[in-house]
């Protein structure tokens, strides 16, 4: 896992250095290849390390799916149009870990369970499930951890907003569910 260079001159304009969007990440959907977060550069992103084994694990997900949704990038208005505003603009990065002793299986295992969960919405571009990992070892949550110390992810389930710039603004606990902390969200979406 390493640091990409940012291609876009727009992109270099915004993404900081020590920004999530510098780096890659082997991912569910693309078979294990690296992924370019560089990619959601621009977008609000919603960070979550989830688990299959969390006595809330159905809840959360279908939280999710409700999130995707109602946030999806095809959403258009009744003419067909896509909507200029705030709701294509947010994507889900769900990071599995066993650290908390709920993601036991195989990467293959987590992934079946994630589509049985979401159905359709798996396949939804404003989502990505990343390859299993123990956090520690993450590039993005070291990043994460760089911005926001104080932040300490205790359980699975806990979520960070992130800005346009790929940098955390807020980081909430496995107790706020997405609707609890949907205003937050909304808040950084119509921020430029």
């Amino acid at each position: 896992f390493h640091k990409e260079e940012i291609e876009s001159p727009q992109q270099d304009d915004l993404v900081p250095e020590d920004s999530i969007y510098s780096l890659t990440y082997p991912t569910m959907k693309h078979h294990g290849e690296l992924f370019e977060l560089s990619k959601f550069a621009w977008r609000v992103a919603l960070v979550i390390n989830v688990a299959s084994e969390w006595g809330k694990t159905e809840a959360t997900y279908s939280d999710i799916k409700s999130f995707l949704q109602k946030y999806s990038m095809d959403k258009g208005d009744e003419s067909g149009e896509k909507k200029s505003g705030h709701q294509s603009e947010l994507v889900i990065l769900a990071f599995p870990t066993n650290d908390f002793h709920q993601e036991p299986g195989t990467n293959e295992e987590i992934e079946d369970k994630v589509k049985e969960l979401l159905g359709e919405e798996y396949e939804n571009p404003n989502f990505m499930l990343f390859h299993k990992s123990k956090l520690e070892h993450n590039p993005i949550y070291k990043a994460l951890k760089v911005h926001l110390p104080e932040h300490k992810v205790k359980h699975n389930f806990y979520k960070y907003i992130i800005g346009r710039d790929g940098v955390p603004v807020a980081s909430f606990s496995k107790k706020q569910t997405l609707f609890d902390i949907e205003a937050a969200i909304q808040d950084e979406l119509e921020s430029v």
